[in-house]
């Protein structure tokens, strides 16, 4: 099997051994389901997989390490979920793959420094529609790929001076529908 779609099934959880013997998968559709739990090493047999779709669920978190042996992983979609945190390591493993990293209409709060930590051919970012209203400095930092940036409709008060100081490659960067109060010096 190349390509899996599980869409609009009734699926709440994904355990280790879900995929164990499709190690040919390239292509996972997981969307509008239920999954609320997903095991550590659920995708450990997919050294193949291009993309994860995981749409419309009740994920609450990305655990760390999740995809350690998914080297080849350039999509990963997880927007319309529960996330309030991403775990440190999270991305581990795909760091010089991943390029589509959608994470918009969530509940994430905050955007820690090592959320997106070494994603070096990371091209697209959505974070649109969170709550976050706080990002430590530092959080772009490694994104020296990246093109795209949604930030709009968060909580947004602030921005650091130079937040977004090394993203030489970025054309897009949407902060519409926060509440900011002032620009600072060096911002972009």
């Amino acid at each position: 099997i190349n390509e899996l779609n599980l869409n609009s099934n009734f699926l709440t959880k994904i355990d280790e051994n879900s995929f164990l013997n499709a190690i040919n998968l390239k292509h996972i559709h997981l969307n509008e389901n239920k999954i609320s739990t997903i095991a550590k090493n659920a995708f450990h047999s997919l050294a193949n997989l291009n993309d994860l779709l995981i749409r419309e669920n009740n994920i609450k978190s990305l655990q760390s390490m999740q995809f350690k042996n998914s080297a080849k992983l350039t999509v990963l979609d997880f927007t319309k979920n529960q996330i309030v945190d991403i775990e440190q390591n999270a991305l581990f493993g795909i760091e010089s793959s991943l390029e589509k990293l959608l994470v918009g209409s969530n509940k994430l709060k905050f955007i820690k420094v090592y959320y997106f930590s070494g994603l070096v051919k990371l091209k697209f970012l959505q974070l649109n529609n969170n709550q976050i209203s706080s990002i430590e400095q530092g959080s772009f930092s490694y994104l020296v790929s990246l093109n795209s940036l949604n930030l709009n409709e968060n909580c947004i008060h602030k921005l650091d001076s130079n937040l977004f100081k090394n993203l030489n490659s970025l054309l897009f960067l949407g902060l519409s529908n926060n509440v900011l109060l002032d620009l600072y010096e060096n911002l972009f």
